[in-house]
């Protein structure tokens, strides 16, 4: 009984966390088109509404800052534009600023500011990469990467893929090998199916971040599909759609079971499930 109302306790925060990031995309989504009318008054409100907002999350918090501090230049407010860029970095130190009209003002108020900050950042505009990846991979098989630098290569010395699961927290580094403008690396082959996230760093031979292939907050994906099973492989128990049909009615009669018992213990049945368990292979 404890165990499942844990459960269903545990599902009903998860579901509060994401009814707060998608309300607070949406306030994003009004704050930028606002500030693309030219209305920094409502996009301020609008940003400070999204991260007003608990459990918003960083990737709303970061876009959010970053309309509030360049709303801020516009409105001559720099001490807030200041706090604003401020909590940017924060979250993410070499977070590149997108601007819709790309003014020399804010890049420059950003940038400033940043050099104070972080000591590594040494953000160059004319550079850019270009990540090669392929539509898909398969479980067991490892992926291979390129990554092509845009400008000045000789400013580059150093290419870090970074890779992780959309379920996991950590990033795990892969260094790419190469010279010239372009770098190759291999990302391991993963043993169960799902999405990637990743994003690609270089450095300069001082060791700053010079530019970046997507971001932390904005990554790009990889598919991983279940590996192709030969005509004598049934497909996993686990995978079976009736399974988890069968699952899930188990637990809406616990979920239904532990209200009750919740609400009145007195009154509480034995329920209309006998006691049982699924174990998957």
């Amino acid at each position: 009984m404890v165990r499942s109302l844990a459960l269903v306790l545990a599902m009903a925060s998860l579901g509060a966390a994401q009814n707060a990031r998608v309300e607070g995309a949406a306030l994003v989504d009004e704050g930028r088109r606002l500030y693309r009318e030219l209305d920094f008054a409502g996009c301020v409100d609008a940003m400070n509404r999204a991260l007003d907002l608990p459990g918003a999350g960083d990737a709303v918090r970061l876009e959010a800052y970053e309309y509030l501090g360049s709303a801020y230049v516009v409105l001559d407010r720099e001490p807030d534009a200041e706090e604003a860029f401020r909590a940017m970095i924060d979250i993410d130190p070499y977070h590149i600023v997108r601007e819709p009209s790309g003014s020399p003002k804010i890049e420059e108020f950003v940038e400033t500011l940043r050099r104070q900050l972080v000591s590594d950042a040494a953000l160059d505009r004319s550079l850019s990469l270009s990540t090669e990846l392929p539509r898909a991979s398969r479980v067991g098989l490892s992926t291979n990467v390129r990554v092509d630098v845009d400008g000045p290569a000789e400013r580059v010395s150093m290419v870090t893929l970074y890779v992780r699961a959309d379920d996991e927290t950590e990033w795990h580094a892969v260094v790419l090998r190469g010279a010239g403008g372009s770098f190759e690396g291999t990302i391991p082959a993963r043993r169960v199916a799902g999405e990637l996230e990743l994003y690609v760093e270089a450095r300069d031979a001082a060791g700053r971040v010079v530019t970046r292939g997507a971001e932390p907050f904005r990554p790009l994906t990889l598919r991983i599909r279940e590996r192709e099973r030969g005509p004598s492989e049934e497909e996993p128990l686990r995978r079976k759609w009736w399974l988890w049909t069968i699952v899930g009615v188990v637990l809406v009669g616990l979920a239904v079971g532990v209200g009750v018992a919740v609400s009145d213990p007195e009154r509480a049945g034995a329920g209309t499930l006998p006691p049982g368990r699924v174990e998957l292979p």
